[in-house]
């Protein structure tokens, strides 16, 4: 029905171009589908059509370098964790750090 409906418009050619041209992975657009639009940018030199992960989600900050807000918190949540899981003790590293510290400070009368 899609393509009928494309068949007919006036700007079926700009349509398909733009999402050839943008990567746009989903749908119908000018009449071709994702699979007719990733030939036309194979034959053009263009990078096929691909679906990007949800922004605020660390593969979208990590592989796709999105700098938004929610892709940057969703890394800082990653990496939290990382350290905290991680088997070469860094999160630990750290906590022994402060305590070292804060037995510092103690001892000195500073805190």
């Amino acid at each position: 029905m899609c393509r009928a409906i494309c068949g007919g418009c006036a700007v079926r050619v700009e349509c398909a171009e733009a999402a050839v041209s943008l990567g746009e992975p989903w749908g119908i657009w000018g009449g071709l589908d994702t699979a007719e639009r990733a030939a036309v940018a194979a034959a053009q030199d263009i990078p096929a059509p691909r679906a990007l992960p949800v922004h605020g989600t660390n593969a979208r900050y990590a592989k796709h370098g999105c700098r938004c807000t929610a892709c940057r918190h969703a890394h800082a949540i990653y990496e939290r964790g990382r350290r905290q899981r991680s088997p070469s003790g860094h999160g630990t590293v750290r906590c022994v750090v402060k305590e070292v510290r804060a037995a510092e400070l103690s001892r000195h009368g500073g805190g």
